[in-house]
């Protein structure tokens, strides 16, 4: 079976830009308390951060393919006939205002609204494993909207406004594309609680699926 580095290498233009790729993942896996630049560049062996930004940055290399063949990489491992498709969302906390998405916004880690960026994940999770497997970046109608700001932050013209739960249902639809088909499809209330998106688990997708709703007593 091929390893994920022969997977992927024919989605970076350059093998600079591959091994920084390989080098970023085993800092973001390490100990390292602050996961920032200097650190993560000291913690594989550079002597500052350049190549990892040069690679977040300016690199060129296809991050959705990438995902996509690590994606197939981790079912092809962890696959099993009790699998599950997990969706929920973080927040990162941010001090300015020039990341792309970032406004004051619901944080889940304190329960208050607090200036962040948010992110939907998907995970696979089987009697073998987890691991995550897709994301979407969440961009408020605040960042949508706002041509200046998309402009500023390099924000593809094909990406426009989609709701959490939206969202969710995009990383659905690019998993069953790929024959990953689980068990069970599982999310919170975020997602239980929008109609369109088990309407279409049912009627379209035709998948099992269990949510959690919030009460309306």
């Amino acid at each position: 079976m091929e390893s994920v580095s022969a997977k992927t290498e024919k989605h970076f233009a350059r093998s600079e830009a591959r091994l920084a790729a390989y080098d970023y993942i085993q800092a973001l896996l390490s100990p390292v308390e602050r996961k920032n630049g200097w650190q993560m560049a000291e913690q594989v062996g550079y002597s500052n951060p350049y190549r990892f930004q040069h690679l977040l940055g300016r690199a060129q290399w296809n991050a959705d393919a990438v995902c996509a063949e690590i994606r197939k990489y981790a079912v092809e491992h962890l696959k099993s006939e009790t699998d599950i498709l997990a969706i929920d969302e973080t927040g990162f906390l941010k001090q300015g205002e020039q990341s792309v998405g970032v406004q004051v916004q619901y944080y889940g880690t304190t329960g208050h609204l607090e200036n962040c960026q948010v992110g939907v994940f998907m995970s696979y999770i089987s009697d073998k494993g987890h691991t995550l497997i897709d994301r979407r970046l969440y961009l408020p109608r605040t960042w949508s909207e706002d041509q200046s700001k998309r402009k500023k932050g390099a924000v593809p013209k094909s990406i426009t406004f989609a709701t959490k739960p939206q969202l969710a249902q995009q990383m659905l639809e690019s998993a069953f594309k790929d024959g990953i088909r689980p068990a069970w499809f599982v999310a919170d209330e975020v997602y239980g609680n929008d109609g369109s998106l088990w309407w279409w688990l049912e009627k379209t997708a035709k998948q099992p699926y269990i949510r959690s709703a919030r009460s309306s007593l």
